[in-house]
């Protein structure tokens, strides 16, 4: 029987791995971690004393990995967080920042910053070198610790020290470098699985009737979000003016429609194709591109969103516009993990319950939500975001933009339903206008989320949709608020919305003997130290390095923007505001901005440009 390790047992064996030069870089994203880590979560609070198995490391025998570095990676960030005290110091074990599990054959400058954090933890760190995507996953661990309650912080760390686990598979020793390599981009260009993307297609597809070979190519297309689904250009010979038309029509008709006139590039009716309504999940062809090649079509821009966050999105949207009701819980229904169970529970692609008019429903509204989301919501891009139905040279279109961005960054997989919903809702047949869409993405967000009370936006609470908001009414007003300062003016400017971000005291909860301001031991400083005024949301690694730093030296680090002398986007405007305000940070500053910010949230209900 395979023995399944957890990060426990690898301590005992003193096993360690090392990612050789053929490997690919450290690639999780934000969403990666928020998934697996709310899935350990539920498991420890189901079954806290059963392993949570993250699937099979694949090794040689002198321990380099050719599969599996991604979850190896992510368990040694795991430790980077949870050996703190008030975690589980085993981790720090897990680690062995002397001589580290996790080593690194041909990336010199990412073993030093690891092993840095190791020793000195994210709040300490002060190196120059910095792996983003590491840094980003170090940011969203620490964030879920933080907001998992305090007596469960400790069982929990616990809990994946002891039963996170995996299988290891050790290759032959023959095996030699070549051998290995050809190994690995076998496996990362043709894929071992099949994603349940791409079996939920032949599932639903193969259920309805005629010819479907262009719906399989239609889905393909659908399913590269990185890619605009509609071109600029059908055939040489079409207008700015008929293009328009072309995707106007593709909102306005049916499935049939759309593939009998050919809307979509490359999708078209083909006599001669076999039907495939028998296809079995064997016999679906595997891509040989592999999702990264496919995923840089185009450079610049990216869809926020990936593809089984968009079926189920889709999937939500048809269910409420059926007036039907979902009595799954938003977290079950939205996880990626379960997208073939919410499908045959929502939508039955096989027995009675089967319904083809719905899933040909499904495919119409799958098409239009690509359409929607490719022309009127935000893309990622090189420069923050893009959005191609807006103009960046009017004013209109840049608050549509910064907008849209708030919402994204506000949200997270379980809500995006909500601004998608309004979004798909406000596009029947009709694009807006910038001003329209604008009008009623604000309007649903007011309606959503009633201001609360002063005294409740206080630390320690889930603010951080205030401060957003907040920031998004200073950029709006900029120009007035700014207009004695033109160099913070052009600060506010470039600002762009991030995710990732944490709440941090201007005044320091434990300040410096030399700091400015002393607090009391009493009641009022303690409620006003931690009051909405003295209050900022910045990145983790910011909050890290400014930790206890009185006012003067945040306020340097903003001048830094304001003179140039620091390039990019600041993190926060509502810090820019404060620094252009007041030369000194004391308690009635605090107590005059706490109101003035406050005043500002409840003029954005009102400010619908």
């Amino acid at each position: 029987m395979k023995t399944a390790y957890t990060p426990s047992l690898i301590v005992k064996e003193n096993r360690s791995y090392s990612i050789p030069l053929y490997q690919r870089l450290f690639e999780w994203n934000t969403e990666n971690i928020e998934i697996l880590l709310d899935d350990l979560y539920r498991a420890f609070k189901s079954n806290p004393n059963e392993d949570y198995h993250i699937g099979l490391l694949t090794a040689t025998s002198g321990g380099d990995l050719v599969d599996g570095q991604q979850r190896f990676t992510v368990l040694t960030l795991l430790g980077c967080i949870l050996h703190d005290e008030k975690y589980d110091s085993r981790w720090y074990q897990f680690l062995n920042p002397d001589s580290p599990r996790l080593k690194f054959q041909s990336r010199p400058q990412d073993a030093i910053y690891l092993k840095q954090i190791m020793k000195d933890g994210i709040e300490n760190f002060s190196g120059t070198y910095v792996n983003q995507k590491m840094q980003n996953a170090l940011d969203t661990i620490s964030k879920t610790m933080d907001g998992i309650d305090d007596t469960e912080k400790h069982p929990f760390a616990s809990f994946m020290y002891e039963h996170i686990s995996f299988f290891i598979s050790e290759l032959p020793s023959k095996y030699s470098p070549r051998d290995l390599n050809k190994y690995f981009e076998r496996m990362n260009s043709t894929g071992k699985n099949l994603e349940q993307h791409e079996i939920l297609k032949v599932k639903l597809l193969r259920n309805l009737d005629g010819d479907i070979t262009p719906l399989l190519k239609l889905w393909n297309k659908i399913a590269e979000v990185d890619t605009v689904l509609l071109h600029i250009r059908k055939h040489r010979n079409e207008t700015e003016s008929e293009f328009l038309q072309r995707r106007l029509a593709i909102l306005k008709s049916d499935l049939e429609t759309i593939i009998r006139n050919e809307y979509i590039n490359g999708i078209s009716k083909n006599p001669s194709s076999d039907e495939i309504s028998s296809l079995s999940i064997r016999q679906i062809q595997l891509s040989d591109v592999s999702p990264k090649k496919e995923g840089m079509v185009i450079r610049n821009s990216k869809s926020l969103l990936s593809f089984p966050i968009i079926l189920l999105l889709t999937l939500y949207w048809k269910i409420k516009e059926d007036a039907k009701t979902t009595d799954t819980p938003l977290r079950d229904f939205f996880n990626p993990a379960n997208l073939l169970e919410t499908f045959e529970r929502y939508l039955p692609y096989q027995g009675t319950e089967m319904n083809k008019s719905d899933i040909s429903d499904f495919m119409t509204r799958l098409l239009k939500v690509r359409l929607v989301l490719d022309y009127c919501f935000v893309r990622s891009s090189e420069y923050g975001y893009s959005l191609e139905m807006a103009s960046e040279e009017s004013e209109s279109g840049k608050s549509l933009i910064m907008l849209e961005s708030m919402l994204f960054v506000s949200s997270n997989r379980y809500s995006y339903y909500k601004w998608f919903t309004v979004l798909m809702e406000s596009i029947k047949t009709e694009f807006p206008s910038e001003t329209e869409l604008f009008k009623t993405l604000k309007s649903h967000d007011d309606e959503s989320n009633p201001l609360e009370d002063f005294g409740k936006l206080t630390y320690g609470a889930d603010i951080r949709y205030w401060f957003w908001r907040l920031d998004f009414y200073i950029w709006s007003n900029r120009s007035q608020l700014f207009e004695d300062n033109q160099e913070a003016l052009q600060v506010a400017e470039k600002y762009r919305f991030v995710r990732n971000r944490s709440i941090e005291h201007v005044a320091p909860q434990h300040p410096l003997q030399n700091s400015s301001l002393q607090w009391e031991n009493t009641d009022s400083d303690d409620k006003l130290r931690d009051s909405f005024g003295n209050l900022v949301m910045i990145s983790n690694g910011l909050n890290s390095a400014l930790k206890n730093q009185p006012y003067e030296v945040k306020k340097a680090h903003v001048q830094a923007y304001v003179n140039g002398s620091m390039t990019g986007t600041i993190e926060s405007l509502s810090l820019l505001l404060i620094n252009s305000i007041y030369d000194r940070w004391d308690k009635e500053s605090i107590k005059e901005y706490g109101q003035k910010a406050y005043s500002m949230l409840v003029q954005s209900y009102e400010n619908v440009n």
